[in-house]
């Protein structure tokens, strides 16, 4: 399967190939809050839903960064600093997240929601330091519970698609105009030091 991506050398800079715990947080809480989850991962959402409600985490911090649908606040995701990262060092980059940041992560989320701003949404603008430790908190919370992303439910139907999906794919990187297009082949040669957590067998 072929894609086209158009990247800037800036792009570029940033991009890393990774298998994030952070992200497996945020695409694992969005499927809950959209209500219109895939076939694969159906009975995963509604055995887990109530338990969200329950420990109160779908009214929580991550409620407030994640929506189902739309922008998300961009320092959920750091950029990882290996290819596979551990859920504790993606946390600590999140605290040392800069306040400037912050600000202008939230100023996009109120343009897209367009209401005024919660009382924790407020705490994070005038104390993100303080803020940002309690939304590493519930982050662990989510990740450490049933309802979670380690959760046996998604962890089984994520194993699924992890054994039917090719080992790689072909992509073609656009460069800016006035460049030849380069192909290249995403896949992984060699065995990486560990499996991608929803794809273990544990």
């Amino acid at each position: 399967m072929e894609s086209g991506l158009s990247f800037s050398t800036a792009d570029l800079a940033q991009t890393r190939f990774a298998v994030s715990p952070m992200w497996e947080v945020v695409t694992s809480f969005r499927l809950l809050r959209d209500g219109a989850e895939p076939p694969l991962h159906r009975r995963w959402a509604a055995q887990v839903r109530p338990r969200l409600t329950q420990a109160g985490l779908d009214r929580g911090w991550p409620a407030e960064l994640i929506p189902a649908r739309g922008y998300l606040a961009d320092f959920l995701n750091p950029t990882p600093a290996a290819p596979f990262p551990t859920l504790a060092a993606e946390l600590e980059a999140i605290r040392r997240t800069r306040p400037g940041q912050v600000l202008t992560d939230l100023e996009m989320l109120r343009a897209e929601r367009d209401q005024a701003p919660s009382p924790r949404i407020r705490l994070l603008e005038q104390a993100p330091e303080a803020a940002l430790e309690k939304v590493c908190a519930e982050i662990e919370t989510y990740w450490e519970s049933p309802s979670g992303p380690t959760g046996p439910a998604y962890g089984d139907s994520s194993k699924r698609m992890c054994s039917t999906a090719p080992a790689g794919g072909r992509v073609r990187i656009r460069p800016r105009p006035g460049r030849t297009p380069r192909d290249r082949t995403v896949g992984r040669r060699h065995p990486a030091p560990g499996p991608p957590p929803l794809c273990s067998d544990t």
